[in-house]
């Protein structure tokens, strides 16, 4: 005889519903909410990179924005990409003072411990209106590719209309 136990219909009740609650569809915004948030923004630190009230670093899923800052022998120093101060200042223009939804993808965090988020402000996606912009471009790490597709069009539309850092010389 077998000694397992088979789990219980109302067990398996309860892991299908915490397993919907957790990869729910938000009917207003059309797309899915994987485990989101709202928080506010304390500093914008450039065009990819905030940080939160709460002392956590927040790096936008799919995107690179220009460096301002760069690690020389250990020490960062200020030493800005063509495009990054205009990036930075776009991206506080968006969220600064603003109370952000954020919403992870399949990693929350990466290797240096920033939260990894896709970041909205009311219905604007803010990682895509960076790159439809041109203040950013597609950076896409896998398991959080869910918004590579539309970030490669975005892209490709920035390159083609020379917005942003595609209308810099030397820098695509």
């Amino acid at each position: 005889m077998d000694s397992r136990r088979r789990p219980s219909p109302s067990n398996l009740f309860l892991f299908a519903l915490v397993f919907f609650q957790l990869f729910s569809y938000q009917p207003s915004s059309g797309t899915p909410r994987f485990l989101s948030t709202t928080v506010r923004v304390q500093e914008v630190i450039d065009g990819d990179t905030v940080i939160l009230t709460d002392g956590e670093h927040l790096r936008y899923i799919g995107i690179d924005a220009p460096e301002i800052r760069r690690k020389v022998n250990g020490r960062w120093i200020y030493l800005p990409e063509p495009l990054a101060e205009e990036a930075k200042v776009h991206n506080e223009r968006l969220v600064m003072g603003k109370t952000l939804t954020i919403e992870f993808d399949r990693e929350r965090k990466d290797q240096y411990g920033r939260l990894l988020a896709y970041v909205y402000v009311n219905d604007l996606f803010i990682n895509a209106e960076l790159i439809r912009k041109g203040y950013a471009r597609l950076l896409v790490y896998p398991p959080n590719t869910r918004h590579a597709d539309l970030f490669l069009r975005l892209e490709r539309e920035a390159m083609r209309e020379h917005r942003g850092i595609w209308n810099v010389k030397g820098t695509g």
